[in-house]
């Protein structure tokens, strides 16, 4: 099983600061020992709106030479096939899955949206 850091882990909503960048992100998934890093497919992240071929093949670069993996995509939220799918397709990548909005949050809620909504194969 490979483990990933999520993007929306550094996205700035959760903290007092700024969002990483995704090289920073690739960065401090290396510092932190993880072996790829799944990104949150919206802004600031992976809107491929904002990722030019060029950018991505830089990204490509900064994360191999961390040796750093990026293992997909995943969504949150409202569920749109069509984006989903156009975003995993441009940036050629796996679609892990989405979740969707849960409310109320709790564990055992989490835990079953994500067992629906995900395959365990696609992180192992």
């Amino acid at each position: 099983m490979k483990i990933g850091l999520y993007s929306i882990t550094y996205l700035g909503c959760w903290y007092r600061g700024e969002a990483l960048t995704l090289p920073e992100l690739i960065h401090t998934a290396k510092q932190f020992g993880y072996d790829g890093v799944e990104f949150d497919g919206k802004r600031p992240h992976a809107n491929p709106l904002d990722w030019p071929k060029h950018k991505c093949q830089e990204l490509l670069r900064v994360a191999e030479g961390e040796g750093i993996e990026i293992l997909g995509v995943a969504f949150i939220g409202e569920e749109n096939k069509e984006t989903e799918s156009t975003i995993s397709e441009i940036a050629q990548v796996r679609r892990l899955g989405r979740l969707p909005w849960l409310s109320p949050l709790t564990a055992d809620a989490l835990e079953a949206a994500f067992e629906s909504a995900f395959h365990r194969r696609d992180f192992i």
